[in-house]
């Protein structure tokens, strides 16, 4: 007898009319992702006059880089800027951003290196896809998990590229250089770049880690999480259209007996008594 009137005790007053407790929902799922969008432009604004206004830099040793890892006439901008850690921005026309802070031929080597790599992976796109997912699904906590593990897979595959042909001396000091930076510039959570020693003490100590005696096994675990999650998610949140069930189907009053009866149907001509297959008659 309840449930005949739980539509109407739903119907909650807004705006001098009545709203059931589904539309609110969808209301605030919209509202949320606005403001979400909303703020994540107005970082993104931020963040384009930074790189507008931060000096260029050009030396020998960073023009030899570039040539070696085969990036010259790539339209990419090396800029200093100071208070923030070295990161790169921009999809189709990066900026790599150095701190303003005295580093040795082989730290600038290292740092400007990683973030290229960045780069030549194709990472910002998929740091782009977590952001958008984030503005979408905004009140889903599952979202922060697969941002993180973005993150967390793009600096680790980086570190290796980079780090797989160095002598263990060469790790420490590329370790050291990693410790040294995150120290003297901070770090953070950036949402349209990808920081050298972005999100925390945490994750930068994983990434040492696992510079000094990892293995692939953390990687594989990592790629396997973000999977898991696209998967859950995927099968969490896609709308799918409604057909309505034909009316000459509608008698039919469980799954099993509609399948049988729309494959008799199909399958055999009522008029004629006829098989519509030859298969079918044995």
């Amino acid at each position: 007898m309840i449930l005949p009137y739980m539509h109407t005790l739903l119907k909650i007053p807004l705006f001098g009319g009545y709203m059931n407790l589904k539309e609110l929902l969808v209301l605030v799922w919209v509202a949320g992702s606005l403001v979400k969008g909303w703020k994540i432009l107005h970082k993104y604004r931020n963040l384009k006059k930074i790189l507008t206004a931060a000096p260029v830099v050009q030396s020998r040793e960073i023009t030899q880089i570039l040539s070696e890892m085969h990036l010259n006439g790539q339209n990419i901008r090396i800029v200093k800027q100071e208070g923030i850690f070295p990161c790169i921005a921009g999809l189709r026309q990066p900026v790599v951003l150095l701190p303003d802070m005295d580093l040795s031929r082989e730290e600038m080597s290292y740092i400007l290196r990683h973030e290229l790599l960045h780069y030549t992976h194709h990472h910002l796109w998929f740091k782009m896809a977590g952001e958008l997912m984030g503005i979408l699904y905004w009140w889903n906590p599952i979202i922060v998990i697969l941002q993180r593990q973005i993150t967390f897979i793009t600096e680790i595959k980086d570190d290796m590229v980079l780090t797989s042909s160095m002598e263990e001396l060469q790790k420490v000091k590329y370790s050291q250089c990693l410790v040294r930076v995150a120290k003297e510039t901070g770090n953070g959570k950036a949402e349209f770049f990808l920081g050298l020693v972005e999100n925390g003490a945490g994750m930068l100590k994983k990434r040492i880690l696992f510079i000094l005696g990892g293995n692939g096994k953390n990687k594989r675990n990592g790629f396997a999480v973000v999977l898991l999650v696209l998967a859950l998610v995927s099968n969490w949140l896609i709308f799918e259209p409604r057909y309505p069930i034909p009316a000459e189907y509608q008698t039919y009053d469980d799954l099993k007996d509609f399948v049988n009866g729309v494959m008799y149907k199909r399958l055999f001509n009522l008029s004629t008594g006829e098989w519509a297959s030859d298969w079918m008659r044995e």
